[in-house]
């Protein structure tokens, strides 16, 4: 439930510096995203490029590959990026209109564990000489393409909305790979694999 927290990302040099503590005060074109609202006071918008910046990652599940063996996957990322920019015509007048696109969510990872010995792994009395595995596979991204429209009424009172085309896809993997040898040469094999796939389309304001 925590894989896209607010807090989880920034966008725009202020929300960046300041590691995210962001609400209302943004004073740049990152408002279309942390208060579209701000957007009518600031007088020349015109373009907002938050480069692409290097992240490391890890994953830890605990008892992942059985009790007491946990299973890390660990690389380095592209954190999410924004580009915005604002569209300049005499007839706006007081209104501002801002356009953005930007990286909402990122997201990669790949477990293994294998394992081999003698374990009492099947029914029949005895231990069998046993080899098996675990592979599990995820891969989520999320993109926003967004219009704002921001006018300031007084000079303290500002609206704004910001609507959002969200388009996000997700992919997973999970297999697993199992050997039983008993000692009278029977074998028992299990092999279990379930992919998943989904785009989900969405508008946000």
């Amino acid at each position: 439930a925590q894989d896209t927290h607010y807090w989880s990302q920034s966008y725009g040099p202020r929300a960046m510096l300041l590691g995210g503590a962001v609400i209302g005060s943004v004073d740049d074109l990152s408002g279309v995203f942390y208060n579209p609202g701000a957007l009518g006071y600031i007088q020349a918008p015109e373009l907002l490029l938050s480069a692409n910046v290097y992240g490391f990652e890890t994953l830890t599940l605990q008892d992942g590959g059985g009790e007491g063996i946990d299973l890390t996957s660990s690389h380095f990322n592209l954190l999410p990026a924004m580009v915005a920019g604002a569209f300049r015509s005499t007839w706006l007048g007081r209104n501002k209109l801002a356009y953005s696109f930007l990286t909402r969510h990122r997201f990669n990872s790949r477990v293994q564990t294998l394992s081999s010995g003698s374990f009492d792994v099947l029914p029949d009395p005895g231990v069998e000489t046993f080899a098996g595995g675990l592979n599990l596979e995820a891969e989520a991204k999320e993109l926003w393409a967004g219009v704002t429209w921001a006018r300031s009424a007084t000079d303290r009172v500002g609206f704004g909305v910001t609507t959002f085309l969200s388009i996000r896809n997700e992919s997973g993997r999970n297999e697993i790979l199992a050997q039983a040898l008993t000692d009278s040469s029977d074998i028992s094999v299990i092999y279990d694999v379930n992919t998943f796939r989904s785009t989900v389309y969405s508008l946000i304001w």
